[in-house]
């Protein structure tokens, strides 16, 4: 079901939505980013050996390579705002099983559920981007990394001193407890019409032409 007129009435300035939308994504990836810098010293600890520790981190990174179209065809059906909320959901519930210490199969699933959060929590940054003007997106496009980065640095920081001196779980409870104020923020984004994109008709011949981008890509790949 697509947003409603009165969720989308209001035109935020782009740089406001921008900037709240990356405020979002930069709390909901704490979780991944703390990891990075942890999960190695730490997996013995959570029931994970060592040689694993690689599959774990780059889980989300393969799982995207499926989900970033998924995640465009949602946006495209149903609007921003439902799909971005749900995301940051998803992220809050993938950054508290990370300190769970359910083993390796629970925390791949974990990281593959961030992965499709993060497919999502992109594509809507990505659309409130292109709520800007063309020769501001550039900039926007600054802005929304920049914020967002400045999360990931925070998490990698803080992180790591929660987790010295006072362990591993107080440390992913606290970022969870951060990650938390995503919810709120999401819900409060006023998503414009322009961030808006609509699922095309099929043409008559009933075949869907957006799959032609990818057969000249491969066609191109394959005479080279």
């Amino acid at each position: 079901m697509a947003d409603s007129p009165a969720v989308i009435r209001h035109q935020p300035r782009p740089e406001r939505l921008v900037t709240v939308t990356a405020a979002v994504i930069g709390l909901c990836i704490l979780g991944d980013s703390f990891l990075y810098g942890l999960l190695p010293l730490e997996a013995k600890n959570l029931g994970i050996a060592l040689p694993l520790v690689g599959i774990l981190l780059s889980a989300n990174r393969l799982v995207r390579l499926i989900s970033n179209t998924w995640a465009s065809a949602v946006f495209e059906r149903l609007g921003p705002r439902t799909p971005f909320i749900l995301a940051a959901a998803l992220s809050l519930i993938t950054t508290a099983l990370y300190g769970m210490g359910w083993g390796f199969v629970v925390f791949l699933f974990a990281r593959l559920g961030w992965g499709i959060a993060w497919s999502a929590l992109r594509q809507g940054g990505y659309q409130a981007i292109w709520t800007g003007a063309e020769s501001a997106r550039g900039r926007l496009t600054g802005l929304m990394w920049g914020i967002i980065r400045l999360g990931s640095a925070a998490s990698v920081l803080m992180g790591g001193y929660l987790r010295d001196r006072f362990g591993y779980r107080a440390a992913i409870l606290c970022v969870t407890v951060v990650t938390v104020l995503a919810i709120p923020v999401a819900l409060s984004i006023r998503w414009p019409r322009e961030a808006e994109f609509r699922l095309r008709p099929l043409p008559a011949n009933g075949r869907d032409t957006s799959l032609e981008g990818w057969r000249a890509v491969l066609a191109r790949g394959v005479s080279w």
